[in-house]
């Protein structure tokens, strides 16, 4: 059976149709998923912009307790080192009232000795004097070996905490005074650590600004010095000397 021309032309335009159709759902189908790649597009990047909120948020939030704790720290250990250096100068005084009163004790033994020999027998008074004298050292040399070491750890704890604020002039002192200290009580391992931090932390960080912000540096560098070159027996100290004598050269060409 053969169509007639109108119905061929009506299957055409059928055909047309869902042709046309099929095409439109096509383009539908297109658009939607571009759609949707633009919507997991945009929330990827508001996810990584909220990742990135939040770990710049933590961050901040670690900076500042960090900062916090750091700041807390180093107030607790200003106000422990003042209550300790109060504490060492109070035993200091009542050191030097002991001191005063063993000499005074030796000058009523000297006196009373003098009166029993009639002020005739010289060497009577020379073992007198040679015995207090002796004494006296003794007495001496026991408080700084008892304190020297307190004081010495005392000014490195104290040149710990100065560097760590970003002090080197200050930690440089108190590494100084430490060193002088540790000599006191004979404790020369300690003198080498000091002297260490020094070289290593202080004085390369140092300009001529800060001496003259801090001339005690200067003051403490010349008994330094001086201590090491008289106890530089058999070249002991001549390397440390000569590494002193170089940095601090360079600190005052440092501009």
């Amino acid at each position: 059976m053969s169509l007639t021309d109108s119905e061929k032309a009506k299957r055409v335009a059928r055909i047309e149709a869902l042709e046309a159709e099929v095409e439109s759902l096509r383009e539908s189908a297109q658009r939607l998923r571009d759609g949707q790649k633009m919507a997991f597009g945009a929330l990827a990047g508001v996810a990584a912009l909220l990742i990135a909120f939040a770990w710049h948020s933590g961050h901040k939030t670690y900076e500042n307790d960090k900062q916090a704790m750091l700041d807390a720290l180093n107030k607790a250990n200003d106000e422990r080192q003042q209550k300790f250096q109060a504490s060492l100068t109070k035993d200091a005084e009542e050191q030097g009232k002991l001191i005063d009163s063993r000499i005074a004790i030796k000058w009523r033994q000297l006196q009373s000795g003098l009166a029993a020999s009639g002020g005739s027998s010289s060497n009577a008074i020379a073992r007198l004097n040679s015995d207090i004298t002796r004494k006296i050292v003794m007495i001496s040399d026991q408080i700084d070996q008892r304190y020297g070491e307190v004081a010495g750890l005392t000014y490195f704890n104290q040149a710990i905490a100065t560097l760590n604020k970003g002090l080197p002039a200050a930690s440089a002192e108190y590494f100084m005074s430490a060193a002088l200290a540790f000599w006191q009580s004979g404790d020369e391992n300690n003198v080498q650590t000091c002297m260490a931090r020094l070289f290593q932390y202080c004085l390369p960080r140092m300009r001529q600004r800060d001496l003259a912000a801090r001339p005690s540096v200067e003051e403490k560098y010349g008994l330094l010095l001086a201590k090491m070159e008289s106890l530089n027996t058999g070249g002991k100290w001549q390397v440390a000397i000569g590494e002193l004598r170089r940095l601090m050269s360079e600190v005052k060409a440092r501009k």
